[in-house]
């Protein structure tokens, strides 16, 4: 009947560091089948997950923070809040089943730290490298966090496949610092009504990714994009209606946006220092 509150006592400092993952597709922190669930640090003293000494196997989904909802069930309502999650091989946090669906809602990732995560080509990984945060579900809310130095694929994954495409709407990603992420920095993918504004991207491959299984009205406004070795903003052409407006592009390899969508809407973007 309550929310349950994982939290470090008072200001004592909390670090998760298994001395192993004993098995491919383990998590260090796994919400199975749950609802309202709270893991909580506090301004200066971060809840830590620390997943240094887990395995870099291919195709292991070691994630530091999961959640799992078997078919039939739902896994919402979980807040993550001033967390520290480094060193992990696969997700640093990814609140969905396997694309099983019904998948997470109402879940809210905010003043978070993500650093170091993830594995690319040369930790002995190929394609598709793991995401940093990886959201498949409706009405989430990523916001004020920071992501770096994800060394394989995506820093934001708003994306799901197969029969869970129409599942991934109304999400928002909002106020996040992200930079040096191996590919995207933001991926808005296979979903209607998604937002990502007011975000920091630099120094990834793409900035903006808007794409994947015939979303709708998905937008991008307000966000600076800096110094990506390719486009500021991707616009695949299974997608219609995005909207991308009031965006700050400047020294990106392709300095403005990639356009093969349908009706899709471009204004007061300005792709100068």
């Amino acid at each position: 009947a309550a929310r349950t509150t994982i939290k470090s006592f008072g200001a004592d400092d909390v670090i998760i560091r298994p001395s192993t993952i004993i098995a491919s597709n383990h998590s260090l922190i796994n919400i199975v089948n749950r609802n309202y669930i709270t893991l909580k640090g506090s301004p200066g003293h971060y809840f830590v997950v620390d997943g240094v000494n887990a395995p870099i196997p291919a195709n292991s989904h070691s994630t530091a923070i999961r959640g799992e909802a078997p078919t039939g069930f739902s896994c919402g309502n979980i807040i993550a809040e001033y967390l520290e999650v480094k060193n992990t091989p696969y997700h640093a946090i990814s609140l969905h089943p396997f694309h099983v669906l019904p998948e997470e809602h109402d879940c809210i990732i905010r003043r978070c730290w993500f650093h170091d995560n993830g594995a690319g080509a040369a930790e002995g990984w190929s394609s598709p490298y793991p995401h940093c945060v990886y959201m498949k579900g409706i009405d989430n809310i990523i916001e004020d966090c920071i992501i770096e130095r994800q060394k394989g694929g995506y820093g934001i994954h708003v994306f799901s496949q197969g029969a869970a495409n129409g599942t991934v709407s109304r999400n928002i990603v909002r106020r996040n610092r992200i930079h040096d992420c191996a590919q995207h920095g933001i991926l808005i993918g296979s979903g209607d009504d998604n937002l990502a504004y007011n975000n920091i991207i630099y120094d990834c491959q793409y900035g903006i990714q808007i794409s994947f299984g015939s979303g709708n009205n998905n937008q991008a406004y307000n966000n600076t994009i800096y110094s990506c070795t390719n486009q500021a903003v991707d616009i695949n052409s299974s997608v219609s209606n995005s909207l991308v407006r009031n965006n700050i592009f400047w020294a990106n390899g392709v300095n403005g946006v990639d356009n093969n969508g349908i009706g899709t809407i471009q204004s007061n973007n300005l792709p100068v220092n």
